[in-house]
């Protein structure tokens, strides 16, 4: 964020930085990162909530946080 990459550019499995790291939320957490912080940076930054697939996620929490930022 701090070198203003772009947000919605699509990684190799066709998803962006939002997508691949709620995919490693649900999927391979790291202990330690607070991934609910991280997504809500990488919204609060202009990633796009109406990209994030699949959703819902399975995780309430994430789910909550993607879906008020898709009600803005």
């Amino acid at each position: 964020l701090a070198s203003d990459a772009p947000l919605e550019v699509r990684n190799t499995w066709g998803g962006t930085v939002v997508d691949s790291t709620i995919w490693f939320a649900v999927n391979m957490p790291t202990p330690g990162v607070v991934y609910s912080r991280v997504i809500e940076r990488l919204l609060e930054a202009g990633a796009d909530p109406m990209e994030i697939y699949p959703f819902p996620t399975g995780d309430p929490k994430l789910d909550d946080l993607i879906r008020r930022f898709r009600a803005r």
